[in-house]
């Protein structure tokens, strides 16, 4: 699974567009896929994941919340992914969706992780990501 949202389709629509990636399981240790739950049915995509040994990092309502995490604390309710947008932008004044400048929030990786943790995980709640045990995953020798 490559980054970006499952889409309408979940995971399905994602292996449709890059083919069926995990086919040998021993090719790679694992597979993420990292989803908005903004438009997205989570129930339909989880229960294939869990069938295609795809672990899930959904951020809710969008992935902006990961981003505010690397800058400030995230409790409060964000109705969507504009709202999200509105509020990284008071972190980070000229940050664009489309020019994710990874320089901007490379210092803030371990604390972004340290709050995530606090949030609850369920992709029901907002605000709320997962993308925190992609990062533990990754950073594991």
């Amino acid at each position: 699974m490559g980054a970006g949202g499952a889409g309408r389709g979940g995971v399905q629509e994602r292996r449709t567009h890059r083919g069926d990636r995990r086919r040998n399981r021993d090719d790679y240790d694992q597979a993420w896929a990292v989803c908005d739950v903004d438009h997205y049915e989570t129930a339909t995509a989880d229960a294939e994941a869990i069938e295609r040994d795809v672990r899930m990092a959904w951020s809710n309502p969008c992935f902006e919340v990961w981003l505010i995490l690397h800058k400030a604390d995230c409790n409060a309710h964000l109705e969507n992914a504009r709202r999200a947008g509105d509020r990284l932008r008071s972190h980070v004044r000229n940050w664009n969706k489309t020019t994710l400048d990874y320089a901007e929030f490379r210092d803030g990786v371990n604390a972004a992780v340290r709050r995530a943790r606090t949030l609850e995980p369920s992709p029901e709640r907002n605000p709320s990501t997962m993308v925190w045990l992609l990062i533990e995953a990754l950073q594991r020798p």
